[in-house]
This record gives C-alpha cells, structure tokens and sequence, in this order.
C-alpha cells in the first residue's frame, strides 16, 4: 500500500515443511485451517476442591523490576485446569499486544488481543504454558490456575544481538513455491490460481499447481490469496504516553475474506513498517490492524496552567491543570487524526472533577477518557486545549501532573 487513499493489500503466505523421510514430488498441495492435533471432543468439568493455598502479594508493576510473577510461580501445577485466560503486561503494567503463548512441545497456542488479555484451551497433559513477546524475556510458568496474569520484563539488548544471515534470506526467497515452478528453487512471480473450499469447520485452499517438497525441514513459501480491501485509515497518537503517531486501518467486513491468524510484515509506502499478529480471537465488528509511526506528523504537548487555590471559609481546595496541544500535518495529503488524553476520575463523594475546556473532545465521564477527531489539510497544523478542575478536601492528598 502507497497511500491511505487505496484499498489495502493482504498477501497470505503459507509455510511448509515436512520431515516424513520421503521426498514429495508433483504433488496436489491441499492448505486448510483445520488443526488435527487440536482436540475435538468437548471437556468435562472435574470435582472443583479448594486447597488451601499460601497467601502472597501481588507485585506492584511500575518502577518493579523484581520477580513479578513471583506468586505463579510458587503455585504447583494443577492438572485439573483445562483453560487458561488472563492478561499479558509489561513491567510498567502496559498491555502487551500480539504476545505469544503456547504450549511447549505442541503446536498449541494463542496471542493476546488489543488489551493484552488471552484465553487458551490447555491440551491434556500440558503442564506449562510459555509466554513470548520481542523484546522482552521469556517467561514459562506451570499451569496452576483458571486465571493467570503475567508480568514480561523488557530485554533491549535482545533487540541488539538479532543477526539475519544471508544465507537464510537466500533459502527463504529461493525456497518459494509460487507458481509451482520449484524443482530448481527458483522464484517464480506467476502465482498459481487457488480454489477455496469450505468446510462446516474449517477453510481449504487447493493450489492448481504440482509441487516438489523435499524431506529436509525447509520451509517453503506457497502463496495462498492477493486480496485488496477497503479500509478505513485513520492516524492515532497519545501524547501524554508517547509523542509518535500511528497509522490505523479499519476494515469492517473482515469475515468475508478468509483470513486466518499469523505474523504479518507490514509495508508501507514502498517501505518496510515492521511486523505484527495478527490475531482473530477477540475481532468483534471491526479488525483494527497497526501499520506502524510516521514520523511526518508532529505532535506535541506541553503543560501551560497548573494553578492551586486554597478556599479558607469552605475548607477546600482547587487544583487546576491545562495542557496544550499542537498537531501538525508535514505530509503531502489530508490526515485524519484522533489524539486521546484523560483527566481523573473519582469514586469518593468528597472530590468533585470537572471538565472546564474540551475543544472539541468527547469525554466518556466513566473513564474520563478525552477522544479528539481532526481533519488536517497538508502542511497545516491544529492547536486544541484540554483544561480540568479537581475540588477536594485540604486534609486530603491529591497528586496531580
């Protein structure tokens, strides 16, 4: 894709391998969704007995850098758990998303949604799940509860020591077999035609080619669909977390196009973005997929009021924060942007919010979450401000930024 005015365009790619100890030569080649190993039989609900168990704290995220998931891991394994769901953070408490968790040894696993949260169904006699995420340590745990909330810490200097080698770069492009022309290894960019059959359980896609595939665990590259679909892109930033803003594509009717979940290697306007999961587990009416920053969109925010006022006869105090925003569109086209900020929220009946200057923002009171949408021509900019109130008690604390 070279512009967020046309459709986008999906590749999916399937890799295949075999070590049958035979060589396949001209075979039909059938790729379906369908997971033999998986089990297809539903599970039964085992006598649920409550252990006693040692009582532990659960680590605080932000600014620890100890054993965060100290109390899992403490926990024996519990044989009698046969689904695991919970959330998948990083030190600092942050969703991870597109993380990894599997079943060692098995071809079982799942990835985290957009809010970091997971759910696996845990194959008979699995006793540990491992957690993955680039960038960050690996974690394995044994599978010891129904709910399992996982901490990652960060691992930077992995990111330094990732070597690709020519070699399997080579092997990789040269192993393709698009076009079923592979006998030589050869690339081919005439892609053979593929039938897609449905059944009640999975999909089927028949390549109408003959192909070669050695016994020697190379992966192959068989090119299964080339789709373009209309997407809705729209930039997205959160200043307050991270200055960068983010390319966004919506696609409503993503059920229509027989996708199914991997890694993606995203690439935009002639350039390589990056790779992400996709992951169709938690997708409701709309497929949210990251395309990665750009960098030709500037955002800044900068904190202009921070005033504190002491009310003597009624015994408060009034704390007031505004903050300015400056978006500014260095691209040659019209953007689309929505920036988020939030101002706090209160259970207590003795601290009153209120939301003095919006511009323009839709502010959802439960979460006190602040949405803005604007449209901005090229080479333009927009100025907008948020400005909130916090009334509260003298004998009270309140921080505020």
């Amino acid at each position: 894709m070279n512009s967020v005015s046309e459709p986008l365009e999906l590749i999916q790619n399937a890799h295949v391998f075999q070590n049958s100890g035979e060589d396949w030569e001209d075979i039909d080649l059938i790729i379906s969704t369908g997971t033999p190993s998986r089990n297809h039989t539903k599970p039964n609900l085992s006598p649920w007995y409550i252990n006693q168990q040692p009582v532990y704290q659960q680590p605080q995220p932000t600014g620890y850098r100890g054993d965060l998931n100290q109390g899992l891991r403490a926990q024996a394994y519990d044989p009698s758990v046969q689904n695991v769901q919970g959330r998948l953070l990083d030190e600092n408490g942050q969703p991870l998303i597109g993380a990894t968790i599997v079943v060692p040894g098995t071809t079982t696993g799942t990835v985290t949604d957009v809010n970091g949260y997971y759910n696996l169904n845990v194959p008979q006699g699995a006793t540990t799940l491992s957690y993955n995420y680039v960038g960050y340590q690996a974690e394995s745990l044994p599978i010891s509860t129904y709910n399992m909330n996982v901490y990652m810490n960060s691992n930077t200097a992995s990111l330094n020591e990732v070597v690709i080698s020519s070699d399997a770069i080579q092997r990789i492009d040269n192993g393709s077999l698009f076009g079923g022309a592979n006998k030589d290894n050869s690339l081919d960019l005439n892609y053979a035609p593929v039938a897609i059959a449905y059944t009640p359980t999975s999909t089927k896609f028949e390549i109408e080619a003959k192909y070669n595939i050695p016994s020697d665990g190379t992966r192959y590259v068989v090119k299964m669909q080339d789709i373009l679909i209309p997407a809705d892109f729209v930039y997205q930033c959160t200043p307050k977390l991270d200055p960068s803003v983010y390319l966004t594509a919506r696609i409503t009717d993503w059920e229509d196009y027989n996708l199914f979940d991997g890694n993606m290697n995203i690439y935009f306007e002639d350039s390589y973005v990056g790779q992400a999961q996709l992951g169709l587990q938690y997708v409701e009416d709309t497929l949210t997929l990251s395309l990665g920053q750009d960098e030709r969109i500037e955002v800044k925010r900068r904190r202009i009021k921070a005033d504190r006022k002491n009310q003597a006869i009624q015994g408060t105090r009034k704390d007031v924060r505004e903050w300015n925003y400056v978006v500014r569109n260095n691209k040659r086209e019209r953007i689309n942007i929505q920036g988020d900020d939030h101002i706090p929220v209160t259970t207590s009946e003795e601290v009153e919010i209120e939301a003095e200057t919006l511009d323009g923002g839709h502010l959802n009171e439960a979460t006190g979450r602040v949405v803005w949408d604007y449209e901005i021509p090229s080479g333009k900019q927009k100025a907008f401000k948020l400005k909130y109130s916090v009334k509260y008690p003298k004998e009270l604390y309140v921080r505020l930024e």
